[in-house]
């Protein structure tokens, strides 16, 4: 009959609150590295975003993986406000220095990228036609109040779509052939497929003249215009290759 192995002591190994922080520090401080602008650039495993990573115990013992900034904060400075994320002032996400991060709202920490689209787009100044955000000339809607639309956009769409109804009462009345064309016509006519019409009209290339209504009508003349010059630069881009 085998002998049991008597039981570890676990107690033996059991660091208190400071040693545990400590050693973490010492931990941190072996895959840092400190740059010019005095960031502490993380050498060890990233996430698929850029933020350093490194495998801490919780409080049950359990080893699971953290970014190692938020630890690096919650070592020097204290735990991070609940409801904030920590912003990276320097801009650079393999920073750990605790002085180089903020705790700040979800709102905020979105603001200050340079990488979001809203962002990117809340620094525009004009529309895609060249309209100018004015406080006159935008438009927030009551539901999504952070979203601008360009109103004198907005009128020159509703005026295209009278005009074009008008048209097409025209017509009808008269018993005349419709003077726009459809979505499908408009795949015929530059030799597409229907999504691929659905993609111009997504990227601002043409414009529909009842735009939110459905089905898109076109103008002819801009149609053709536009496939004429999409044939030119294939074309082009054909002879240079």
């Amino acid at each position: 009959m085998q002998e049991s192995k008597p039981k570890r002591d676990r107690t033996a190994r059991r660091l208190t609150p400071e040693q545990r922080n400590e050693s973490a520090k010492q931990r941190l401080a072996r895959r840092v590295v400190v740059d010019g602008n005095g960031c502490w650039i993380w050498t060890g495993a990233v996430t698929h975003a850029g933020y350093g990573r490194i495998q801490m115990a919780d409080g049950t013992g359990a080893s699971r993986a953290r970014v190692a900034h938020r630890v690096s904060y919650e070592l020097y400075v204290g735990a991070v406000p609940e409801g904030l994320q920590l912003d990276h002032l320097c801009r650079v996400r393999a920073c750990c220095n605790p002085e180089h991060l903020e705790p700040v709202t979800a709102k905020v920490n979105t603001w200050r990228s340079d990488l979001t689209a809203a962002r990117i787009n809340g620094t525009k100044t004009h529309c895609p036609r060249g309209h100018e955000f004015t406080d006159a000339n935008t438009y927030r809607p009551p539901s999504k109040p952070n979203q601008r639309h360009c109103r004198a956009c907005k009128h020159d769409e509703a005026r295209r779509r009278r005009a074009a109804d008008k048209a097409l009462r025209a017509a009808l009345a008269a018993d005349r052939p419709s003077p726009y064309v459809t979505s499908a016509q408009v795949a015929k006519m530059a030799g597409v497929l229907p999504g691929t019409v659905r993609a111009w009209v997504r990227l601002g290339h043409i414009a529909p003249i009842n735009r939110g209504c459905k089905p898109h009508l076109f103008e002819p003349n801009e149609i053709l215009a536009f496939t004429a010059a999409r044939r030119a630069s294939i074309a082009i881009e054909g002879d240079a290759a």
